[in-house]
């Protein structure tokens, strides 16, 4: 019987004593074969560099079942033993030497070279962790979640306006975004997340850059963070574009061949916003002859709001945040005339609401007219979110994501818009009857009009991940 001892070259084995001289020559030739290329089990330095190497990836190799080759056990990729992440040992998508690994950095039983799993596309050669935290008890779904770049960011590895940034899911499925601002020190982007979990819980995405071939995504993407089904316009107030799917730009020139849209492009909460004066008679005009609340029967208001020091106009009646007038198609021609169907304004410096399916052919306050206790500061930015359900009846009012107040004793002349109903005018900073002193002295920014009911928690995880620097945490660059 042959006596055997213990040695272990790459992976465990019991060596005749008589064979130590030829498994010493054969460890040399080894490191040898991973210079030329050739997978053999060795931890070299140079082997961790190579394409074809032990501990890393090869394209070749020796033994075992593998996708490419690898020596040993079975591999998605290449080297030798086992299902390694990306380095040696373990279980992952690619495959290396030695015995079992960390699954995620492949550290293990044998050499390794760090490499990251589950690369979405070759052609992108960096990519960082973005770690999206809830602050709600509630999950919830279809979140346009803000991530901000600072001067941390490689912005030289990416094309000059960021049009080769793609954000996946970390199951590598590509996800909706907008690049609402990009310069070489900063930049916002908008992602739909899926799901976003209760607070306690994170959901990692993935933000890819680094490919100077790569085509800006097309519009439908950015429209695509702002569903359809919930948003009926989306405003960052970077310029006059509407973010979501009805495209209600702002207009330079009103139906009358008159200026319509006047102010400045301003720094805002989140990049840019837009700044009116009373004295002017400036204001944002979004759009004019819309059917946007056609059917409705609940309206969610949310923006940005910045008082200037004081009015430059101190006759100001009721200064508008915005303000959409009445319908003036059939079947509800006969009624607003001009007036206000929905208004989120200020009297003195308190939140004054207006829903009005149906305005009254006579009397003034008339249903649906809601003024508040819910005060706004001058020179801060104040979040404001506004709940108006005519088939519940109820207004209710948030302040900085908190909520405030409601108004639930009275009625409103209809428990919703007509279907295929014409509005005349959007605008914000001014009345939509643009007369007298119903002009604004402010700065507006991320104003977004929906059809839903959004609960107290998406009010307040929307105010959140505007504010909180950890909502949306940017890991450390990751090259492939």
């Amino acid at each position: 019987m042959l006596r055997f001892t213990q040695r272990t070259i790459g992976r465990s084995l019991t060596a005749p004593s008589f064979l130590r001289d030829r498994l010493r020559m054969g460890a040399v030739l080894s490191g040898v074969s991973c210079v030329l290329g050739v997978v053999s089990g060795c931890s070299s330095p140079v082997s961790s560099t190579r394409a074809h190497s032990s501990g890393g990836t090869a394209a070749v190799g020796t033994g075992g079942s593998t996708a490419n080759a690898s020596v040993g056990g079975s591999s998605s990729g290449s080297g030798m033993g086992g299902k390694g992440a990306v380095a040696s040992g373990g279980s992952g998508s690619s495959s290396a030497s030695g015995g079992a690994g960390n699954p995620v950095t492949g550290a293990g039983g044998g050499s390794s070279m760090v490499v990251n799993p589950g690369w979405w596309d070759a052609a992108w050669t960096k990519r960082r962790i973005i770690t999206v935290n809830g602050t709600q008890a509630e999950a919830l779904t279809n979140f346009p979640a803000p991530i901000k770049l600072d001067s941390t960011f490689d912005f030289a590895s990416a094309k000059s306006q960021g049009e080769d940034v793609r954000i996946t899911d970390n199951q590598g499925t590509l996800l909706d975004s907008e690049i609402e601002s990009w310069s070489a020190t900063d930049a916002v982007i908008w992602v739909r997340v899926p799901n976003l979990p209760p607070t306690g819980t994170s959901v990692e995405l993935r933000m890819y850059y680094g490919n100077p071939a790569a085509a800006a995504l097309p519009a439908s993407a950015a429209k695509g963070v702002w569903s359809a089904d919930s948003y009926l316009g989306v405003w960052h107030l970077a310029d006059n574009r509407d973010s979501g799917a009805n495209g209600y730009d702002g207009i330079a020139t009103d139906k009358k061949g008159e200026p319509a849209t006047r102010g400045t492009f301003v720094p805002g909460k989140m990049g840019s916003g837009f700044q009116v004066h009373s004295s002017a008679q400036e204001k944002f005009f979004a759009t004019e002859g819309s059917t946007i609340l056609a059917g409705a029967s609940v309206v969610t208001f949310s923006g940005w709001v910045k008082l200037d020091p004081a009015p430059m106009n101190v006759d100001l009646e009721r200064p508008p945040l915005i303000s959409i007038s009445g319908d003036v198609s059939p079947p509800n021609a006969t009624y607003h005339n001009g007036h206000a169907a929905f208004e989120v304004s200020m009297a003195d410096l308190s939140i004054y609401t207006i829903l009005a399916p149906i305005f009254p052919l006579s009397g003034n306050p008339f249903e649906g007219e809601f003024p508040s206790g819910t005060t706004l500061e001058r020179e801060s930015w104040v979040h404001v979110a506004v709940v108006m359900d005519a088939l519940g009846h109820t207004t209710n009012i948030y302040k900085n994501g908190a909520f405030t107040e409601s108004k639930s004793d009275y009625t409103y002349g209809a428990t919703m818009f007509a279907p295929g109903a014409e509005f005349d005018t959007i605008v914000f900073g001014a009345n939509c009857s643009l007369t007298g002193n119903n002009f604004a002295d402010q700065t507006m920014d991320e104003y977004r009009l929906q059809k839903v009911s959004r609960s107290a928690a998406w009010i307040k995880e929307e105010y959140d991940s505007m504010t909180s620097p950890t909502f949306a945490a940017v890991g450390q660059v990751e090259t492939k």
